[in-house]
């Protein structure tokens, strides 16, 4: 009997086929993964991973948060990715610690410049954040004290669909700022994997992006590259459809079977990355 192929249920039904609820079982009780993606200056890369990886290593184990950090995305690049995979208090707590780590870097070294967090969000998500009339993003912005700014529409193309939400405040109006603004691009992005779901029960084995049910245009299969791009590399497609590995996949320029990582190990592939987890 092969493993990798799925068997039938008690009931004698495929777990492939949509179930009484019209849900497929793959992705019934099951949350999707929507991890944190924050962009920080090259030079605090050293401080936040910390000698021997101490520093990454205790900021894991405090909020039980998987962190990868792109060291060697972008060879140059003035800011590098960093993407938390937690529950939404894990992700928040560990972007907290890594701005700590920052202000406390900066005022060591006597670095002036304010330091703002920046999180990477699609294009089709950022819409339903910033509101009618500009209103989520002003109440966001009221309740947590800071200024926010998202990079220009003009900057997304075929190549590049994320877009940088700038968050300008202290520390703690960086993080209240943060849990908000997590939690409008959370609801969009269920939202969006509730209408693929139910989608996908309807019509079963078809494919969606010819029957152009997504108002978004957007491709639903993955892409085989990065959102941080050198200048000979496509970008992503959002995909709420993946599942955790294969989504992370298409973000990250990785196959599925290369997704898997090792607890405080440094990866060896192409896309250098430190992947810590807990």
């Amino acid at each position: 009997m092969d493993p990798d192929t799925p068997q039938p249920s008690r009931s004698g039904r495929d777990p492939r086929l949509p179930g009484p609820s019209g849900e497929l079982s793959g992705f019934r009780n099951k949350p999707p993964d929507f991890p944190l993606r924050m962009l920080v200056p090259s030079q605090f890369i050293g401080a936040i991973i910390g000698k021997e990886g101490l520093t990454i290593k205790n900021l894991t184990k405090q909020t039980q948060a998987k962190v990868d950090i792109h060291r060697k995305e972008n060879a140059g690049a003035a800011e590098k990715p960093i993407t938390i995979h937690s529950t939404p208090e894990g992700c928040s707590a560990a972007c907290r610690m890594i701005l700590q780590i920052m202000q406390k870097e900066a005022n060591d070294t006597k670095v002036t410049v304010e330091i703002p967090l920046k999180i990477l969000a699609h294009n089709s998500l950022v819409g339903r954040l910033i509101g009618k009339e500009g209103r989520n993003l002003k109440r966001i912005e009221e309740e947590s004290g800071t200024k926010i700014n998202i990079s220009s529409l003009q900057d997304v193309s075929v190549y590049i669909a994320d877009r940088t939400i700038t968050v300008k405040g202290s520390v703690d109006a960086c993080c209240r700022a943060e849990e908000e603004i997590m939690k409008k691009l959370r609801e969009a992005y269920d939202n969006d994997t509730s209408a693929v779901n139910h989608h996908t029960g309807l019509i079963h084995g078809m494919n969606l992006n010819t029957l152009g049910i997504f108002s978004s245009g957007l491709s639903m299969l993955p892409s085989n590259s990065s959102p941080y791009r050198t200048p000979n590399t496509p970008h992503t497609a959002y995909s709420p459809i993946m599942g955790h590995s294969a989504n992370l996949a298409g973000l990250y320029g990785r196959s599925p079977a290369a997704a898997h990582t090792h607890s405080h190990s440094v990866s060896t592939s192409h896309s250098h990355i430190l992947t810590l987890t807990q």
